[in-house]
């Protein structure tokens, strides 16, 4: 076997695995309105916290590393970072957000990306203005 051969099987085994992933999330309120004036960043995170905790206990909550990148309180969106191995208790933890700012609402995942380039697109909303 040549040392050409050598680097083209190292090749192409390498595999892609991304050291970060970003989740854009949507807290949806029952009712008419969000709580507009109570509803920031840190409330955002908080009901993430707060879900974390409720499912894995504060040790198994603080085990998951993960941060707010930015929310958006008119549209009720956050952009989330978290390292890939952490994502499925994170997403699963997002999932059962019953509360935030003391009103019941529910957390939609709508985009996981290894970028945050690309959630910059506006995929979700096109689909709903098109039906």
């Amino acid at each position: 076997m040549s040392m050409k051969d050598v680097a083209e099987e190292k090749l192409w085994r390498r595999h892609y695995r991304p050291s970060r992933c970003y989740l854009r999330v949507r807290l949806v309120f029952e009712g008419s309105q969000a709580p507009a004036a109570l509803l920031n960043s840190a409330a955002f995170t908080a009901a993430i916290t707060d879900a974390l905790r409720g499912l894995f206990g504060v040790c198994g909550a603080g085990k998951c590393m993960w941060n707010t990148v930015a929310f958006d309180s008119v549209k009720c969106d956050g952009i989330v970072l978290a390292r890939p191995v952490d994502l499925p208790q994170l997403r699963f933890a997002i999932t059962l957000i019953s509360q935030c700012c003391g009103q019941r609402c529910r957390a939609d995942v709508l985009a996981v990306s290894p970028s945050l380039g690309a959630l910059a697109c506006t995929r979700w909303e096109d689909l709903q203005e098109s039906s």
